[in-house]
């Protein structure tokens, strides 16, 4: 007896193709043919690899003076590890990040930004110097939760004039053609309302003008402006937060123990 499709079972591997696909999608920000390529080229510098040292997120940040348009990320700390064989001597990476178009993090002069680490025949880790650099978006960042997708390259002239913005070249097409210079890929999650408010309360210097909607910190190492965050308990408020947020303040006080309710 020969085996049998029925109708019904090539409608549900067809279902359950479009599931697996959308999924896909979703993990790789709407494209899951970028995902398979990084995974494709992700083993390419195994171990010759760069990674950051911890959760970038702390280290991101946006200008939002009017509109969001430009991610800064800084003092971010990465590392890189070796491979038997390497050459003593420095070996530059780029970042370039992927949102609708590409951006090569550059200084503060617009140059491309290098991450210089130092190569040896070891296949030990190794930090990478702290390194600041800024993707110019030239238009407004969507508000709301958004993805940022960055990836790191080997230094190429070539894959650097490719990846300008003018070009609107995509990250598939990249992957396509400077592979061999694809190294690693790192996201951060931001909702840009809340980072904004927080870019704009940090720009404050002085305790005086640090009002409406944020609140001023004072510690031995640093005096800071900061956002007022918003909570359901008043546990949850700093006592500083509670007695300068308005939040915290319609219904919450400063006790003995923080920020209790009135």
């Amino acid at each position: 007896m020969g085996f049998e499709l029925t109708q019904s079972a090539v409608f549900y591997i067809i279902l359950m193709a479009v599931v697996i696909f959308l999924g896909l999608a979703i993990v790789a920000g709407g494209n899951p043919i970028i995902l398979f390529k990084q995974q494709q080229f992700a083993g390419l510098f195994e171990p010759g690899r760069v990674i950051p040292k911890s959760d970038m997120d702390p280290y991101v940040s946006l200008q939002c003076s009017g509109n969001p348009d430009k991610i800064i990320i800084k003092n971010a700390a990465f590392m890189y590890k070796g491979k038997p064989g390497d050459k003593e001597g420095s070996v530059d990476f780029i970042v370039i990040l992927d949102y609708y178009n590409l951006y090569l993090g550059v200084d503060e002069n617009s140059g491309v930004k290098k991450i210089s680490c130092s190569a040896s025949p070891s296949d030990e880790a190794s930090d990478c110097p702290p390194v600041t650099m800024e993707f110019d978006m030239k238009q407004p960042i969507d508000k709301g939760n958004q993805v940022f997708h960055f990836t790191v390259w080997k230094s190429n002239q070539a894959l650097i004039d490719a990846a300008a913005p003018d070009n609107r070249i995509n990250m598939a097409t990249l992957l396509d053609t400077y592979s061999a210079y694809y190294v690693s890929s790192f996201d951060v999650n931001k909702n840009v309302d809340d980072a904004c408010a927080q870019s704009n309360c940090n720009a404050i210097t002085d305790k005086g003008s640090c009002i409406s909607g944020c609140y001023w910190t004072e510690n031995w190492w640093d005096d800071k402006c900061n956002a007022c965050p918003t909570y359901g308990e008043c546990s949850k408020y700093s006592k500083e937060q509670c007695a300068q947020c308005s939040a915290a303040q319609a219904n919450c006080k400063v006790g003995w123990f923080g920020c209790e309710a009135n």
